[in-house]
């Protein structure tokens, strides 16, 4: 029998992502992850997603165990889906866009680290060069609310900065997207993030406009065709 685990927060981050996936391939979440080249096993995330563990795959998930400084306070199945969420959106935004892109984050095989590095999500090709893609959530609406972003650790956002990098924010919650150039980016400083248990940059969103998710092909296509 199925143990439930997702919270109504945790239902609403896997409805946004299997719209998204529906919207934009035609696929339910299941066929899309079906047809994925994942290392790990895609009937235990498609249960993870859809909110049907077994007794069986929770022991699977305790390899997770020992991982509370990535977990935060999350449950493994809860950190567990998180990853999930994170490769779909990748994986989907590689089939969006009109380059070629490969990807370089450190569980790029799909699989479960203990000590994974901080690097971009995505790489995009172009004739001449290539750009990093790194890709942030915001599940809560706070960006909105507040007009600003610190989700980024403050070594890493340096890192994407020096880079050049793009970063695509999708506000989950609003149906909205922003893109920043690294480089343009207005930091306003730097504070504590207790979800991340790291120092943050704190970037300015104020004079940052946000699109409606539903045009997230075109603006991101025309933004890296003009980058």
């Amino acid at each position: 029998m199925a143990e439930k685990f997702q919270s109504r927060k945790y239902k609403k981050k896997a409805e946004f992502a299997e719209e998204l996936i529906l919207k934009n391939t035609g696929e339910k979440a299941s066929e899309f992850i079906e047809r994925k080249n994942w290392n790990i096993s895609k009937e235990l995330c498609i249960r993870v997603l859809s909110d049907q563990l077994t007794k069986e795959d929770r022991k699977d998930l305790s390899v997770l165990d020992n991982l509370d400084h990535l977990k935060d306070d999350r449950s493994n199945p809860e950190y567990a889906l998180d990853l999930i969420l994170g490769w779909m959106l990748e994986d989907l935004l590689s089939e969006m866009i009109d380059q070629e892109t490969f990807h370089t984050s450190a569980d790029k095989n799909r699989e479960f680290l203990k000590n994974p590095k901080a690097n971009s999500d995505l790489k995009i090709k172009l004739k001449t060069n290539s750009i990093p893609l790194e890709i942030v959530n915001d599940y809560s609406g706070f960006w909105k609310r507040h007009g600003e972003m610190s989700n980024l650790r403050d070594s890493k956002f340096q890192n994407l900065r020096a880079e050049n990098a793009l970063i695509l924010g999708i506000d989950m919650k609003n149906k909205k997207f922003v893109l920043i150039n690294a480089d343009e980016a207005d930091k306003k400083g730097k504070k504590y993030n207790k979800k991340i248990n790291k120092e943050a940059s704190i970037i300015n969103l104020k004079d940052e406009k946000f699109y409606d998710i539903k045009d997230l092909d075109n603006v991101l296509n025309r933004s890296i065709k003009h980058y």
